[in-house]
């Protein structure tokens, strides 16, 4: 009995003590995803295969790719490996990983070898055969080679390779060792102690790795040890090919009181995802290095000189607080790379930087484009977790969480790497090449999505563009512009006015005073003047004063002065001041009668200026906009019971039935793509549009059968819009003392500051009662006049997007627009009342008459 508990102890502990990885996790110990512009290879480790895909990518069936089946299914493979500049006489791949110990824990036999091994095809020349008129690719040439075991050092965590660019030799390293293997040259693999590499007393986790010709990069962590509170620390080393020395060293250092400097990097013993590194070295200019670390959400660009004894930061790209950014890097060309960033524990989708530009030697803040977008969509057979991104160096091999590949192809100029219509069930999916949408253009070969036209061009998408043409002078053209839209359509239309202020003087005295004794230079003013005829008066009496003066005096005639007497009785009957006791009160008394008779026309002529709104100029005063009428205006509370006079004219606005108008402007978006859905409350109904598309404008209008609605406008398609002009219509209606005025009323939204409309678009559309009260000039019953007062209210932070936006952060499938329809709590409440009415003006002539006697006399 005691022998069986020794022996049972001792197959648990060698029990716990086997390599177990799960072989579904294609994100574990390393890349499982190699390839160049020959050859794409993934190892799939639970099905023990190698899936093999040769160029051209184009094809969307299976002719060109096929599986290797492993040639022992107790092996384990870490990573694949490839040369990126193989030519298609090299079509040879490396495999590296560890013999896995399946075997009894009593039979001691098993090993736990690591490995490196070569696939090669060794008959290049004849690689498809024919069969039945169908072309399959053949994988029989495919030759397995010796492994190459490292037997010494026993099972390895920590085990990364890299393929010299030519595909001549690999370099692998690992905690405990590092190894050239040369296949062709004399198939040996050459292993030397990581003690004899690193500094003395250095333990060095490998992660990540790549190799140029002469030199190798590789990523990890320094472990600092147990007294240490950061447990290790980042560092790239740069480790000489043909001795396997190291050349250089560069070490991340965080920011003082920064997020990153508080990690502690603990539990390296075991690989975790959750310290994943990458590298990457430029193809084309080899000094420069992009190091991708993910857990401090960073991705550096490294600059390596004097044949790799140098190593330096160039610049770095911090992407916020988050981790993830840079889980993978890639070079597409000398200029451009790819970052992916996966963070699997805050979000299930992953995204894709995409930079260019980047010849200035240095990393920009802000992306040039992100996978996926709206003009490169997510296929539904990919994940939207994606693990792992390589280069070929053209095309971007995008690996997903259950296997699947992703490779964007690089498109022409005029053309889009698309993925829309990428629907297979293979797991390995290409990108074609689409025309540039309406609106874009596209001037280089690459990956990149198209680029919207910039304000003030077009592309109607007749034809592949690699530019824009221009727009014409008078036509409203913004970015995404497809065609010339007439600059008539942004002017809104508004039937709200600021209702009048009273005149600062409401008394109808002070009235009559101003506008007989008005002095003015204006010559309309003179001639309108009374104060002026009455001057004019006065003077032709002093002429008579003056020649009846003389007649007296000097003229010694008789007929003169029976002429003169005969005057004299003449204006004696007219004087009104003494009652015909002074003959020049007579003469006075004309000045009298037409200031009068100004007064009397003056209030004749201002009594009919009344209501103001059916009062035409004022000709008969200086003042043409003088009325009879002064104005009160104010806010009133829905919640504040109306009068019974009002109540008709609320249920007359209450009752009126709109029609509400989109017109959608500069935009190729046809009606067969709206779709229009009217909310209440958790339930949605549609609405049946009426829809026109002309000349790059869509107009489409719905009845609305109330008043506080939401309506939604889908457009199904990832068109442009240039903007948008809403149109609240609704007919005019009488009743009895009570007008509903017609509704007539248009904004147009759009942007002068290089932006276009998002995809996702909120307008709060705000409606308050107007209702105009005139008091009648005779009666009591009052008229009543309603109108709706239409206000929008946008943010338009979030309504427009500019370019650098839109190719960054849009990857919705359509566009809508969320229009709320409200009411305010309140109402406008104008009053119009008379300033005078016929009694009041008749007594106020008759004092004026009286006064003016009075004054005189």
């Amino acid at each position: 009995m005691y022998y069986l508990l020794i022996i049972i102890t001792l197959a648990i502990d060698i029990g716990y003590g086997l390599f177990s990885p799960r072989t579904s996790d294609y994100d574990a110990y390393g890349l499982k995803i190699t390839g160049n512009d020959i050859m794409l290879v993934e190892a799939l480790g639970d099905t023990e295969l190698f899936l093999i895909r040769f160029a051209p990518y184009v094809y969307l069936s299976q002719p060109l790719q096929c599986a290797i089946p492993y040639n022992d299914t107790n092996q384990y493979v870490y990573s694949v490996g490839i040369g990126k500049k193989q030519n298609s006489n090299q079509t040879h791949f490396f495999y590296a990983g560890q013999i896995l110990n399946n075997s009894s824990p009593f039979g001691l036999s098993g090993h736990h070898d690591m490995f490196i091994g070569i696939l090669v095809n060794s008959y290049q020349h004849n690689t498809f055969i024919t069969i039945d008129t169908e072309t399959l690719f053949n994988c029989n040439y495919f030759k397995y080679q010796p492994l190459q075991f490292i037997s010494s050092y026993g099972h390895q965590e920590f085990f990364v390779f890299a393929v010299e660019p030519y595909g001549q030799y690999a370099i692998g390293v690992a905690k405990d060792f590092v190894f050239s293997y040369h296949p062709f040259a004399d198939n040996k693999i050459k292993t030397k102690n990581s003690s004899l590499l690193w500094a003395p007393n250095t333990v060095f986790i490998p992660i990540a790795i790549d190799t140029h010709t002469s030199y190798t990069i590789v990523a990890g962590f320094v472990i600092n040890g147990p007294l240490f509170r950061v447990r290790a620390t980042p560092t790239v080393y740069v480790i000489s090919n043909s001795d396997l020395i190291v050349l250089s060293t560069w070490s991340y250092a965080a920011a003082l009181n920064s997020w990153q400097s508080y990690l502690t990097y603990s539990n390296l013993k075991t690989w975790s995802n959750k310290y994943v590194m990458s590298v990457t070295i430029n193809p084309d200019d080899p000094n420069r290095v992009l190091v991708g670390m993910p857990f401090i959400n960073s991705v550096f660009l490294l600059i390596v000189s004097s044949n790799g004894t140098d190593i330096t930061l160039n610049s770095f790209v911090d992407n916020g607080d988050s981790i993830g950014f840079g889980k993978s890097v890639a070079w597409l060309s000398d200029s451009e790379a790819a970052i992916l960033t996966s963070n699997h524990l805050i979000s299930n989708s992953s995204k894709v930087y995409l930079y260019k530009s980047l010849n200035n030697m240095s990393l920009s803040s802000k992306p040039s484009a992100i996978f996926p977008n709206v003009q490169q969509r997510l296929p539904s057979t990919i994940n939207a977790r994606f693990i792992r991104m390589i280069s070929t160096p053209s095309s971007l091999a995008i690996l997903g969480v259950d296997s699947e590949i992703l490779l964007l192809l690089p498109s022409p100029p005029g053309y889009v790497s698309s993925t829309t219509s990428a629907a297979t069930d293979s797991i390995f999916i290409v990108s074609e090449s689409m025309m540039c949408m309406p609106g874009t253009f596209k001037n280089h070969l690459n990956i990149f999505p198209c680029s919207p036209c910039p304000n003030g061009t077009r592309n109607p998408g007749n034809h592949a563009s690699i530019s824009c043409v221009t727009c014409s002078s008078d036509a409203f053209c913004p970015i995404g512009s497809v065609t010339d839209v007439n600059k008539t359509f942004l002017y809104p239309r508004s039937q709200a006015h600021v209702y009048p202020r009273s005149p600062d003087v409401t008394v109808f005295d002070e009235i009559l005073l101003q506008n007989m004794f008005s002095t003015s230079a204006n010559g309309h003013c003179i001639y309108m003047s009374p104060l002026f005829w009455v001057l004019i008066v006065i003077g032709v009496v002093i002429i008579i004063l003056t020649i009846m003066g003389i007649i007296k005096r000097w003229v010694r005639h008789p007929v003169a002065h029976r002429v003169r007497n005969h005057v004299k009785r003449i204006f004696r009957q007219t004087d009104l001041i003494h009652e015909g006791e002074m003959w020049m009160g007579g003469l006075v008394s004309f000045a009298i009668v037409v200031l009068l008779i100004f007064a009397y026309t003056f209030s004749a002529a201002f009594y009919r200026e009344y209501p103001s709104e059916d009062s035409g100029p004022s000709t008969f005063t200086c003042h043409e906009t003088m009325r009879n009428a002064k104005y009160e205006s104010g806010l009133q509370s829905l919640s504040i019971p109306v009068s019974h006079d009002e109540q008709p004219m609320f249920d007359l606005l209450n009752e009126q039935n709109y029609i509400l108008r989109l017109d959608v402007l500069n935009t190729v978006v046809s009606c067969k793509n709206l779709v229009v859905e009217q909310s209440f409350g958790s339930s949605t109904t549609k609405l049946i549009p009426n829809c026109t598309y002309t000349n790059g404008i869509l107009s489409a209008d719905v009845s609305l059968p109330y008043h506080k609605v939401i309506t939604k406008w889908i457009f199904n398609d990832i068109a442009f819009i240039g903007g948008i002009r809403i149109n609240l219509i609704a007919d005019e209606e009488h009743y009895a003392m009570y007008h509903l005025k017609e509704l007539d009323y248009s904004q147009t939204i759009f942007d002068y500051f290089n932006r276009t409309l998002s995809q996702t678009m909120a307008i709060h559309l705000e409606l308050t009662k107007a209702i105009n009260e005139t008091e009648p000039l005779t009666g009591y019953k009052p008229k009543f006049s309603g109108i709706w007062n239409p206000k929008f209210v946008v943010d338009e932070n979030h309504m427009f997007i500019s370019s650098d936006d839109y190719v960054t952060s849009i990857n919705l499938t359509s566009t809508t627009l969320t229009m709320v329809i409200s009411e305010t709590s309140y109402y406008i409440k104008n009053r119009q009342l008379p300033i005078a009415k016929l009694r009041e003006i008749v007594f106020h002539n008759l004092l004026f008459t009286i006064v003016c006697l009075e004054i005189f006399r």
